[in-house]
């Protein structure tokens, strides 16, 4: 799988051909950001997450896809990494628009 936009706070950052994860994270443990990563392009975070892509993973905060922005999302799987970042109304929309959800409750590894 490749990975092709990662959010944070201060933003995002996107490669369609893929980012270079440890690359990113060394650039981020030196920089303290992943803003400006050679390997990939800024983008604003609340745009990164209707990307065009296979898999959605939002795993920061609960309630980030809602009644108001489930209809952007261009992912054909929501595996839920955060706990309830979909809100109900959010999870029919998606429902009904085909994106097959993994609830966080599966998709987040046992402590």
């Amino acid at each position: 799988m490749k990975i092709i936009s990662v959010i944070e706070v201060e933003g995002a950052v996107y490669n369609p051909r893929g980012l270079d994860i440890p690359a990113l994270l060394a650039h981020r443990k030196e920089t303290g950001s992943i803003l400006d990563f050679p390997g990939g392009e800024n983008m604003d975070r609340r745009e990164a997450m209707f990307l065009d892509c296979d898999v959605l993973v939002p795993a920061a905060k609960e309630n980030v896809i809602t009644s108001e922005n489930a209809a952007r999302i261009r992912a054909k799987i929501l595996c839920e990494g955060a706990n309830g970042p979909t809100t109900a109304v959010a999870d029919r929309i998606l429902a009904d628009k085909g994106v097959f959800i993994m609830p966080d409750i599966l998709a987040t590894p046992a402590a």
